[in-house]
């Protein structure tokens, strides 16, 4: 736009924010009237088009405005689809947005696109604690799709600053998950399994971060075998704690032992 038009352009947008709110606020719900889907999903999709607009500018200014945009454009569309979506899908949603978000981001070689990305898939997590699904595998499916949507952008990321944080999360929704659906000596042995894991994928990724979650993950099935599950767990459970955990700690040996000096280049 001219610079003229500018200023009374971002009034008008807000006004008429400002008014679909005031119209439609009360009528956000399951399944609204169509003209309230309508009013959403169509403001969401002009400050999306704002965004595309901007993306062709090549001045630094553009930047807040773009962010700004985004922001507006996502917030209105998870809000048109918590509408229309069954209840306990909103992760989805936002998942899908954010590697929407991320890819477009990518292709545009534009950072602030990225960090919205990855601030939508972060929001995904704490969304897992809304409308909680009865079904422990509606629970898993949901947990395991977020988690691998971060290990999707550490790697999609990984010649990005701090994109470790991405693996450090699915770390954490996958063991938050095996401590929700998982008990006694088996949660040992879950999460020492998932150390294993997060301890190989820092090696394959070359991701220090990573590699020391998957070994304090492992330091604290230790301390879990011997403070709590020796003394709280059934016999047939403490025997298997101590059996499993055993085993995984001396696979960990011979790796070490085997590959020494490749092992301390990486760690």
């Amino acid at each position: 736009l001219p610079s003229e038009l500018r200023l009374p352009s971002a009034v008008m947008n807000v006004v008429a924010l400002g008014s679909l709110l005031v119209t439609h606020v009360a009528d956000v719900q399951k399944h609204p009237a169509p003209e309230t889907l309508i009013s959403f999903g169509g403001a969401a999709l002009l400050y999306y088009f704002f965004t595309a607009r901007l993306l062709r500018s090549s001045n630094p200014n553009a930047i807040p405005a773009r962010a700004i945009t985004t922001t507006l454009g996502s917030v209105l569309t998870l809000a048109t689809l918590w509408m229309i979506v069954p209840e306990g899908a909103m992760p989805f949603a936002m998942m899908a947005l954010s590697v929407l978000t991320l890819e477009a981001g990518i292709a545009r070689n534009a950072d602030d696109l990225i960090w919205h990305a990855r601030t939508l898939a972060a929001l995904a997590i704490p969304a897992l604690a809304y409308e909680v699904p009865a079904d422990a595998t509606d629970r898993i499916l949901r947990n395991s799709a977020v988690a691998a949507l971060h290990f999707y952008l550490h790697w999609r990321t990984r010649d990005r600053e701090v994109h470790s944080i991405h693996g450090l999360l699915a770390g954490f929704v996958t063991a938050a998950t095996l401590w929700a659906e998982v008990s006694g000596g088996m949660l040992t042995l879950s999460w020492s399994l998932e150390g294993i894991a997060l301890l190989a994928a820092g090696f394959w990724l070359r991701d220090r971060p990573v590699r020391l979650a998957g070994l304090g993950l492992l330091l604290l099935c230790i301390a879990k075998v011997f403070f709590f599950d020796l003394r709280n767990l059934e016999s047939f459970y403490r025997i298997l704690s101590f059996i499993g955990l055993g085993l995984i700690l001396l696979a960990v040996s011979w790796v070490y032992t085997r590959f020494q000096e490749q092992v301390r280049k990486l760690l």
